[in-house]
């Protein structure tokens, strides 16, 4: 089904606007596609613990940080996986469902810590295996050479994207 939308998306191009056909790149439109799929997904995935992709995002780079689980917001900002605007009210919401704990910066009075509680820990390490299991069925028809080989070229395109900006 996707693959005929895609089909047509590009065969609309060639009839409609045959002036756009020879700069069109189809790998852009299909990873652009690939993200609102695969985010779609992780966000169906995440309410059934009760977690928005944000909230995720910042319990998944606390647990990745390591012992004692605690980074500024700053840190954290820098850190996710993906961006979270709106920082406070995370943390304001994730503070109230008991998985973060924020307190006074010891060394620099100014600014707060956050740190993963025990329920948050616990729940981030629930999730992720879980995670891990759904993501793997993207990959289910992949060779281990094609694997690498996408990982490879994906690592080339984000060089490429950070060189450059726009």
């Amino acid at each position: 089904m996707l693959n005929n939308d895609l089909n047509k998306f590009f065969d609309d191009i060639n009839k409609n606007w045959p002036e756009l056909t020879s700069s069109t790149n189809p790998e852009i439109i299909k990873l652009y596609k690939i993200v609102e799929l695969s985010h779609k997904n992780l966000e169906l995935f995440l309410r059934d613990f009760g977690l928005s992709p944000s909230e995720f995002s910042l319990l998944s780079t606390l647990r990745r940080c390591g012992h004692p689980f605690q980074l500024t917001p700053t840190e954290l900002s820098q850190s996710m996986i993906f961006s979270s605007g709106g920082m406070s009210k995370l943390l304001v919401r994730l503070s109230q469902k008991k998985m973060i704990k924020r307190s006074v910066n010891s060394k620099d009075k100014r600014s707060h810590l956050v740190t993963l509680t025990q329920s948050g820990k616990e729940k981030i390490e629930t999730v992720m295996p879980q995670l891990h299991a759904l993501e793997s069925n993207y990959f289910a028809r992949f060779t281990l050479q094609e694997k690498s080989s996408l990982n490879m070229l994906l690592d080339k395109m984000l060089n490429n994207l950070t060189k450059k900006t726009i």
